[in-house]
């Protein structure tokens, strides 16, 4: 038996950090991995464009302007349309005595190789879609 299976549409992708040499270089990676990508310089204009165009997954900066990558993810847990859009966080590090919960789906530490950021897409892409959140 076959089947013909024929790929959707590609994943959008929203690319949040303040550093625009991050993003260019992670949205080239997933451009070239086949994702379409939307960017985004800081915390509030990645909540804008999440509740706007509501992207099948997130790539947030832990420390970004107006609102942290943390904040963004918990306001999307928060919201009915944005709950379920996965979140991968990423960072050059965090500090020693972080105390908040992170409600995040994935943690990558900068720098990153070359196929990290697309394979850690793909992987978190093919997980069932949860719902939890803190709130």
């Amino acid at each position: 038996m076959t089947f013909d299976v024929r790929p959707g549409p590609p994943a959008t992708i929203l690319v949040a950090d303040d550093e625009p040499d991050i993003v260019v270089l992670v949205s080239r990676r997933l451009v070239r991995a086949g994702f379409r990508v939307v960017t985004a310089a800081d915390g509030e204009e990645a909540l804008r464009k999440a509740r706007l165009l509501l992207p099948d997954l997130a790539v947030l900066d832990v420390m970004m302007p107006r609102f942290t990558g943390i904040e963004v993810s918990r306001r999307l847990r928060a919201g009915d349309a944005t709950r379920r859009i996965p979140v991968i966080l990423i960072s050059a590090g965090l500090p020693d005595k972080l105390v908040v919960p992170i409600d995040a789906d994935a943690f990558m530490t900068k720098p990153f190789g070359p196929d990290e950021i697309p394979r850690m897409v793909r992987e978190v892409l093919a997980r069932p879609r949860r719902l939890a959140c803190f709130r």
